[in-house]
C-alpha cells in the first residue's frame, strides 16, 4: 500500500475566510507600516525645508520671527 501526501486538503468555508482575514490583516498592516514610513519621510523632508533667519551682527539663526525678535531685542550686542 503506498501513502501520498496531497497538498490539497478539503477545507471548509469558514477556515477558508479566515484564512482570507489572516492574508488581509497581514495586508492591511504591512500597508500601514509603508505609511508611517512616507509620512516620516515627508516630516523629515518638510523639517529640513523650513528657512532660518539669521541674525547679521552675530550669525545666530532662528526658526521662530518671535524668538529672533526677542533675540534682537535683549540679546544682540549685549556684553555676557
Amino acid at each position: 500500500m503506498i501513502l501520498r501526501h496531497s497538498f490539497l486538503v478539503r477545507i471548509t468555508s469558514h477556515q477558508f475566510f479566515s484564512i482570507l482575514i489572516f492574508i488581509l490583516s497581514i495586508i492591511y498592516l504591512w500597508n500601514e507600516r509603508n505609511e508611517d514610513r512616507f509620512t516620516y519621510n515627508k516630516l523629515m523632508t518638510k523639517m529640513s525645508e523650513v528657512v532660518y533667519s539669521t541674525v547679521q551682527k552675530c550669525g545666530r539663526k532662528y526658526k521662530s520671527e518671535t524668538a529672533l525678535k526677542l533675540h534682537m531685542k535683549y540679546e544682540c550686542g549685549v556684553k555676557p
